[in-house]
């Protein structure tokens, strides 16, 4: 799962930088291509569906970490967030942290995703940034 997840990383790290240029134009200060900060949700369902396509047993989770929201991939008692770093510049570009642990405990469960509903979910986030199934199909490793 880690190779799955470490080239998914690698694959939205290039998207990110693609579409970099946009973020002064849309104002998007609350986006960054070096922390993919703003990108949890393309991260999260990219994530989900290459570990689906692997057989893992996978949820989307929409809650917050610190005080922000954000999103994650839960796969039994562990959270896999690709984009941890943008609240820490320690953290991995994959991290893998047990539920129950202390760093665990930083994640405040929201809602498990409905991946089929993400159209309507995220309609009001710039386009750019929208969980749509072209973007996520091509970052799928």
């Amino acid at each position: 799962m880690l190779k799955v997840a470490k080239k998914t990383r690698s694959n939205l790290e290039k998207f990110v930088s693609s579409i970099a240029k946009h973020f002064d134009e849309l104002e998007a200060d609350d986006h960054d291509s070096e922390t993919l900060q703003g990108f949890s949700v393309i991260a999260s369902v990219t994530l989900a569906k290459a570990f689906s396509q692997e057989g893992v047993d996978c949820s989307v989770i929409l809650g917050k970490y610190e005080d922000s929201a954000h999103c994650w991939v839960e796969t039994g008692g562990e959270i896999w967030d690709l984009t941890l770093t943008q609240f820490s510049k320690k953290a991995e570009s994959v991290s893998v942290i047990e539920k129950e642990s202390k760093d665990g405990k930083e994640y405040r469960r929201g809602q498990k995703l409905d991946l089929r509903k993400l159209k309507n979910q995220f309609k009001d986030y710039p386009t750019e940034f929208q969980p749509h199934n072209h973007i996520i199909q091509k970052l799928v490793p």
